[in-house]
């Protein structure tokens, strides 16, 4: 191939990028934000830590948390050279070209931080020198901090580990920057995770207000030496509570070794404080490997609040074993059984096996000591599941002589949606002979459930005479949703 011709190639594939990136760029993508600080502004408000319980994972804009997505990431945190050249494309697994192309991207006005996560997320060798000021940059100066993200999420040149901490710990760098650094630390798959750990756990103050952010990252970060850094943490604590819930959840407690490490702490834990912190922490869904730790705690002797919490928290890791704990609390009376109830209605899993148990547990529910409120809950949990498999147990109890009981069933219909659609009819019957609260309960229902039958049969309960106002407007919001529903469902039909 002579030198001319290469030169003639070079330069067709160059135009063609061109192209793309003029179209990229037009729509800069955003890198979405799922479990970090606000990024412009280290804000984290006033109090003693707040967080409420109901929103353990609040949306908090900006540092990247799924920034990898701009990528196609490798098991080791690298790219994939799958589909990274056409036919006429840049030839990426070239190293030499790798460089070119980064420092192209680089040099331009508006960095495409997509653009190089693509390329930097296929090196195993190191950032060149004189581009490292750009990566940094990226993260603390202008406001495309959460775009510069894409590739601190798959760098894995671990040299920019102390650079990172050097800009932590550089008073002059703005607070929205210092969230970046932070998010950078905990996501780039470079560098040793118990070594940044343990820098950021020495820059720890014991202020829970101050810490937070350090907390969330070393948590993110994981590991075992981040669950026991949490742990001696929160022991060190006049008030451990004060830790804000999805902080305290932060920490991947489905990862087995990170957890025995967490569950050896929490069984040496003496202060009911601490304790509950711990608790809050490890519930999390699937982290199975807590069941028998938390098992431990509820016992004789135990502050019944702790006791308590301990079945709040079987109900939120929703695997077999911890609904089967809580079922067999259910059968005893008192607060205990009364919580394990409670806990029951909360699950929201899928978990393979958890569905026929509660299938059966709900089959054989007149016998439990409190049966209206354990069928119920069974119920709604059932629902959660959208299991088909267990979708006659559930039907069934349409008929059951309790008023609260035939609503609840209901309700678990409308949140297996679809998969309810054989007992539109069926709802539609309990519609015409039920009162003002049942028929409000199948109208939301129908909504869910979706459908041209269920259309059907909310036109004609709009005919009904002497509507009450408050059911027509349930009965229209749920056609329009079914009517939504059923769009999405053609349209999708019609792309396969």
């Amino acid at each position: 191939m002579s030198s001319r011709f290469k030169i003639a190639l070079s330069l067709v594939g160059a135009l063609a990028l061109a192209c793309v990136l003029v179209v990229v760029l037009r729509d800069p993508p955003q890198a979405s934000s799922q479990d970090g600080f606000e990024l412009e502004g280290d804000d984290l408000g006033t109090g003693s830590g707040g967080g409420t319980d109901t929103a353990d994972n609040p949306r908090l804009e900006g540092t990247g948390d799924a920034a990898a997505k701009g990528a196609r990431v490798g098991p080791d945190g690298g790219g994939s050279l799958v589909n990274a050249r056409d036919p006429s494309g840049i030839d990426y697994s070239d190293p030499e070209v790798r460089e070119a192309e980064l420092r192209r991207l680089l040099g331009q006005g508006s960095v495409d931080w997509q653009g190089v996560a693509k390329i930097v997320g296929l090196m195993e060798e190191p950032i060149p020198q004189e581009l490292r000021a750009a990566f940094l940059n990226g993260l603390t100066v202008g406001p495309r901090r959460n775009q510069a993200m894409f590739a601190f999420a798959v760098l894995r040149d671990e040299s920019f580990v102390e650079d990172l901490f050097t800009l932590l710990d550089d008073t002059g760098v703005v607070r929205g920057a210092r969230t970046a650094v932070l998010s950078a630390l905990w996501q780039m798959p470079g560098g040793d995770r118990d070594a940044i750990v343990r820098q950021l756990e020495s820059r720890l103050s014991g202020d829970v207000v101050k810490d937070q952010q350090l907390l969330h990252a070393a948590n993110r970060r994981g590991g075992p030496e981040a669950a026991r850094a949490l742990s001696e943490y929160l022991q060190t604590l006049s008030n451990p509570r004060q830790v804000p819930p999805h902080i305290l959840r932060s920490l991947d407690l489905t990862d087995r070794q990170t957890a025995e490490v967490f569950a050896a702490s929490l069984g040496e834990v003496k202060s009911p404080k601490v304790l509950k912190a711990m608790i809050t922490a490890a519930s999390q869904p699937g982290a199975r490997e807590m069941v028998q730790p938390l098992q431990a705690l509820d016992r004789d002797g135990m502050p019944d609040d702790v006791r308590q919490q301990v079945l709040d928290a079987m109900g939120r890791i929703g695997d077999t074993a911890s609904v089967d704990y809580l079922l067999r609390k259910a059968e005893e009376p008192g607060i205990f059984g009364d919580r394990a109830v409670q806990a029951i209605g909360s699950l929201n899993t899928s978990a393979r096996g958890v569905a026929g148990v509660l299938a059966k547990a709900l089959d054989g529910s007149a016998n439990n000591p409190r049966p209206r409120k354990y069928k119920k809950s069974l119920l709604i949990a059932l629902g959660n599941s959208k299991s088909v498999e267990t979708m006659r147990v559930v039907a069934k109890t349409l008929d059951d002589g309790d008023a609260e009981v035939r609503l609840a069933a209901v309700e678990a219909m409308g949140r297996m949606g679809h998969r309810s659609r054989g007992y539109v009819d069926k709802l539609g019957s309990m519609y015409d002979s039920g009162g003002e609260s049942e028929k409000r309960r199948v109208a939301i229902a129908l909504g869910s459930i979706g459908g041209e039958d269920s259309i059907k049969q909310m036109r004609r309960m709009l005919k009904g005479e002497r509507l009450n106002p408050s059911l027509k407007q349930t009965l229209l919001m749920g056609m329009r949703a079914a009517q939504r529903q059923l769009e999405d469902e053609r349209k999708a039909s019609g792309s396969r």
